[in-house]
């Protein structure tokens, strides 16, 4: 049995500021960087250009410039004042060269958008003082449960491979809308970014040249006007089960990017404010939670198995908003 410990997240409120490296997406080739940066920060990207923080390859890149293929843009983003995230996670088990924490919802694994000093990876690396801790393998933000981090850099390789060679066993829980049929087994299918939604981060179906994804659906109960899920992805697609999930009709309840209706993301995306689409989403973060993992041990080699401690399900369920 594994020891649990708590571990406070001192995190940050305004930070000092990054260099972020942009790399504009296939649909703004031939575009200016006015184009991509408002569609990037429709409040700040005008000033920021005047103020001449984006640059390429040291000169500095004018709001009319055209983008071309390959570039890659360079922002000095300024300080600005991070989201909030959970003040503590739960550590499930450690030794010389592994972390695995119960991640909350709300917290992002690595730096991304708004938050920097505020990510998991950053927040423990301080609070722990391990300056090489890195995480093997990556939850959405508002996924929680289980999460896997290497203390070693020369260790990671080992790590990595497993995952890259699909030996690493995943149960995830997730409430869906909708009763999904208990004869579907499996979804497969292959999917890439932005084929014709709004949302350019949003990953869809296609016939052809997308990345393959694979899960199994390894149990369906039916709950009211939902199902509960137990799944095992096994390709890791960013946003697989999400997206997967969302194409067969049963979006994942709380997901606001996947939901049926884009205009609930772009709600969200424009005003940051969870009241306006609760009635649509029912619950604040995404019904879907990291239940297990198991991987081989990197020094000893022995398999491992870490499990959550959560009953998420209970949580969703709790938690649930009345629908609209």
């Amino acid at each position: 049995m594994f020891e649990i410990t708590k571990v406070n997240l001192e995190q940050v409120q305004l930070n000092q500021g990054r260099q972020i490296l942009i790399k504009p997406p296939l649909d703004f080739q031939g575009k200016t960087l006015k184009d991509l940066i408002i569609s990037l920060a429709p409040m700040d990207g005008l000033k920021w250009i005047e103020e001449g923080r984006f640059r390429f390859q040291s000169r500095a890149f004018a709001a009319d410039e055209i983008i071309e293929k390959g570039q890659i843009i360079e922002f000095d983003k300024p300080p600005w004042l991070e989201p909030v995230v959970p003040d503590h996670t739960h550590v499930l088990y450690q030794d010389d060269s592994l972390m695995v924490v119960e991640k909350q919802a709300g917290v992002p694994v690595t730096p991304t958008g708004d938050y920097y000093c505020n990510s998991l990876v950053r927040l423990l690396r301080s609070s722990q003082a391990l300056p090489d801790l890195s995480p093997i393998h990556r939850l959405d933000l508002e996924t929680s449960g289980v999460l896997i981090f290497s203390k070693k850099v020369d260790e990671r390789a080992f790590l990595q491979r497993q995952f890259q060679a699909q030996q690493v066993k995943k149960k995830y829980s997730a409430m869906v809308f909708g009763h999904l049929e208990p004869g579907i087994k499996q979804l497969h299918g292959c999917y890439r970014k932005g084929v014709d939604s709004r949302i350019f981060s949003k990953w869809q179906a296609v016939k052809s040249g997308g990345k393959e994804c694979r899960t199994r659906i390894l149990s369906v109960r039916h709950w009211r006007e939902f199902s509960i899920l137990e799944l095992m992805p096994v390709t890791g697609r960013t946003n697989q089960l999400r997206a997967q999930l969302s194409e067969i009709g049963h979006p994942i309840v709380g997901d606001k990017k996947y939901y049926f209706d884009e205009n609930v993301y772009l709600d969200w995306i424009a005003n940051r404010r969870i009241s306006r689409i609760i009635k649509q989403t029912l619950l604040s973060s995404h019904a879907l939670h990291a239940a297990s993992i198991s991987i081989v041990h990197p020094v000893n080699r022995v398999p491992m198995q870490f499990d959550s401690k959560i009953d998420a399900v209970q949580y969703y369920k709790k938690t649930l908003q009345p629908s609209s």
